[in-house]
């Protein structure tokens, strides 16, 4: 009967992994669609949908936070229910959790650790991506403002002698 109870136990723990990692890879496609329309919005020079996106981004970090920390809990009780405890008492590899998990449970955990990974992976480039656009527009804008200085700068020449010139101040309005 105890063994029973225990494969039940099991079963509802691999279950609740199962829902984590679930819960997991449902906001890391959120993350990368929103990343995918950040990229857009700085090809299309969209400073809104950029900070748009930007603020989803950060919502969507927070939750990713909680989401950890609920998977993690459900790795270790699984871990430790089936013995699968690491020596340091840290939480084990999913891939090491599997092998003590009946088939069909396994195989859907490391079905949606696989599909995690590779979204990750997707994640990443999107970020480098997007990392390499907002340095290039920045570049672009310093350029711009070193060209505006340049100009205000520099004496006009029409009979002005630029000995006597006093200092030049350059304002720029922020909201342009």
């Amino acid at each position: 009967m105890a063994a029973k109870t225990t494969k039940t136990v099991e079963k509802n723990l691999a279950r609740d992994l199962h829902a984590a990692l679930s819960s997991d890879l449902a906001l890391a496609r959120t993350m990368l669609c929103v990343l995918n329309a950040q990229t857009e919005a700085l090809i299309a020079n969209d400073a809104r949908s950029v900070a748009m996106m930007e603020r989803q981004c950060r919502a969507l970090i927070s939750r990713q936070e909680d989401s950890d920390r609920v998977r993690a809990e459900a790795i270790c009780a699984l871990a430790y229910s089936s013995g699968a405890e690491t020596p340091d008492g840290g939480m084990p590899h999913l891939s090491d959790l599997a092998l003590r998990m009946p088939l069909a449970e396994s195989r859907a955990v490391l079905n949606l650790r696989r599909e995690l990974l590779s979204t990750h992976q997707h994640i990443v480039r999107a970020n480098e991506r997007n990392r390499v656009l907002l340095e290039n527009a920045l570049n672009c804008i310093e350029s711009t403002l070193n060209t505006v200085r340049e100009f205000a700068f520099k004496p006009t020449g029409y009979g002005a002698n630029p000995n006597t010139l006093g200092p030049t101040n350059l304002c720029l309005n922020q909201t342009a």
